[in-house]
């Protein structure tokens, strides 16, 4: 069950962070190539590819200190808990990506972490 919730999270997340990064780039790829802002661009394919080598290339460098200051220093995790965090925040960045919602899925996960937490009282 926890594989499966994570590999949910897991896919949200990706699918809404190059989202949000590619918006802005193939706006900006596309008024410099054309010389003007139109009202809608098209998003070339290397573009995506790019995207998604600076959401890896983040997920490299900071991931590691992102992931155990949230997983480990906001509240107490149990397998039980970390499951309810990663449904309740992919399905958040699910719902957020078909509406066209720019969410950050860090803030999503910091959320679900604290609501669980404040759910769960002190022990």
């Amino acid at each position: 069950t926890r594989v499966c919730s994570a590999s949910l999270a897991a896919f949200a997340a990706g699918a809404n962070d190059v989202a949000n990064e590619v918006a802005p780039l193939a706006a900006i790829w596309q008024t410099y190539r054309d010389g003007r802002v139109a009202e809608s661009v098209r998003t070339p394919k290397w573009l995506f590819a790019y995207a998604g080598a600076g959401v890896a290339a983040g997920l490299a460098l900071f991931g590691s200190r992102v992931m155990r200051t949230v997983g480990r220093d906001t509240t107490k995790m149990t397998p039980a808990r970390g499951f309810n965090i990663e449904l309740g925040y992919a399905l958040a960045s699910l719902v957020a990506s078909a509406e066209g919602w720019p969410v950050s899925t860090t803030q999503l996960c910091v959320g679900a972490v604290v609501g669980v937490g404040l759910a769960s009282g002190t022990d």
